[in-house]
């Protein structure tokens, strides 16, 4: 304790005139003493320096619960964690470093920018296709969540259609977890997972592709953007918000003809990503392994506000993709290419003339009641410019005596056996790993987007207003 400091003197030591009398100070040299403290001032301070060390220390054993992720007991996780399991996938990692992992590139990430920049791209091409390649039946078939499923909406490309990037984000994030925890000073601290043969290799191409594709740039200057760079501890929930609104707006380019060797390779890899069937657990498929990390925040997870519409835009870029992949296969012509005419006047009177000379040419029959029994059959003028059924079919027209729906007369004209066009392709990936039913990250995203939406429209969500000058908004 501090106090003043009086001073005081006295003439005499002893005596009647023996009395103290105050001395006056001098301006500015007033002095202060320390008064030693009582026991129970000592026994206060003690206790309240001890309080603030315990204080202290549940404070950070309470920030440590928030960075490091918990299994948890049964009753203290809510149905929807219960239902992913994401606590018990990431038990033992920290929120912030699970988040570093699907950042966006830094300046230096060269590959993972390449990776990045390619399933932009990627997606942006495969939207392309779809709005402007795909049929009405491919697109039914590419909508399709169920087999045997006839649905009467087909698939659509994004409304907002240059805001693609916005709607890919998800998916690159999804690669970005593959690119850093694929090298090897990252694979002790980072979630465990297991890649098949074909993701592997697919893997191995992705990053030799996007590696050629740096070197081909070389010297070319890298523009930065000094004030969108991102701040490392910056809310992420807030970045994410600004990506919404201003999507990916980026300049318009040249019209894209065909995928890059590097976009082929990222198809290819997500394709693999998608075609695996889960044989015990969940979190057997690699893609479900990241998409675990998608559902994590700084703190706590994202809930069924949240993640179900990351899973649908997870789904749609992934159909998108199987028709992109469909076509990569079976490259039809364009929609109207059979119909150009290549220079022929079809229908005019030198085609007549030409097609006069030979071939096979329809019979004038005249007056049908002078031929008998002619419902049903084709008839041609000479049964010699027929030589076989298979020549005919090739002509549009069946020989003398054959009958159209007679299968053993004639043998049909059918296309080969591997010929079976971008509907069917279409159909046989829907069927093998794009429905319920299939056991793969396909029907986990699926299922979990319904049962997060049932969570979401039947539980009461807290309340609040907004209001706009003087108008409430509901």
């Amino acid at each position: 304790m501090w106090s003043k400091v009086e001073r005081f003197q006295r003439f005499f030591n002893e005596g009647e005139h023996s009395n103290y009398f105050r001395v006056h100070e001098q301006r500015g040299q007033q002095q202060q003493r320390v008064v030693p403290p009582s026991d129970e001032a000592h026994w206060a301070a003690s206790v309240n320096g001890e309080l603030d060390e315990i204080w202290k220390k549940a404070a950070e054993i309470r920030k440590k619960a928030d960075r490091i992720i918990e299994e948890g007991e049964t009753d203290e996780v809510n149905k929807w964690v219960d239902r992913t399991k994401w606590n018990r996938y990431l038990e033992g990692y920290e929120h912030e470093a699970l988040l570093d992992l699907i950042e966006k590139p830094e300046e230096e990430e060269q590959v993972e920018d390449a990776i990045w920049t390619a399933m932009a791209g990627l997606a942006k091409f495969c939207q392309k296709t779809v709005a402007q390649k795909a049929g009405l039946f491919v697109r039914f078939e590419a909508i399709r969540s169920e087999k045997q499923q006839t649905r009467y909406v087909p698939l659509m490309a994004y409304q907002d259609y240059k805001a693609i990037g916005t709607y890919t984000r998800p998916w690159q994030r999804v690669l970005m977890f593959f690119a850093r925890t694929r090298k090897a000073e990252a694979r002790k601290a980072a979630p465990k997972y297991r890649l098949t043969r074909p993701q592997e290799e697919a893997w191995v191409q992705f990053i030799r592709e996007a590696k050629r594709e740096i070197s081909e740039e070389g010297s070319k200057p890298r523009k930065t953007d000094h004030q969108k760079k991102r701040k490392k501890r910056r809310t992420r929930d807030d970045a994410d918000s600004e990506e919404e609104k201003q999507g990916e707006e980026q300049p318009d380019e040249a019209e894209q003809q065909e995928l890059t060797a590097i976009q082929r390779a990222c198809l290819q890899f997500c394709m693999a990503l998608l075609d695996q069937r889960n044989i015990d657990h969940d979190y057997d498929g690699a893609f479900v392994c990241g998409l675990a990390v998608l559902g994590v925040k700084e703190v706590g997870w994202k809930g069924v506000d949240a993640y179900p519409p990351i899973l649908s835009k997870l789904i749609k870029i992934a159909r998108f993709m199987v028709v992109q992949q469909a076509f990569d296969e079976i490259q039809p012509e364009d929609e109207f290419t059979e119909f150009e005419d290549d220079g022929k006047n079809y229908g005019s009177e030198e085609e007549e003339e030409g097609g006069s000379s030979g071939g096979v040419r329809w019979t004038d029959i005249g007056d049908v009641d002078d031929i008998d029994d002619v419902e049903g059959w084709l008839v041609v003028d000479n049964e010699d410019d027929v030589e076989s059924g298979e020549q005919a079919c090739q002509h549009g027209v069946r020989a003398a005596g054959q009958r159209y729906g007679d299968t053993d007369s004639v043998d049909d004209a059918e296309a080969p056996a591997n010929r079976h066009g971008v509907i069917g392709a279409v159909a046989q990936m829907m069927d093998r790993f794009m429905v319920r039913g299939t056991n793969g990250p396909m029907q986990w995203m699926l299922d979990l987007r319904t049962y997060g939406l049932k969570i979401h429209y039947n539980t009461t969500s807290h309340g609040h207003v907004d209001w706009s000058d003087n108008e409430v908004l509901s």
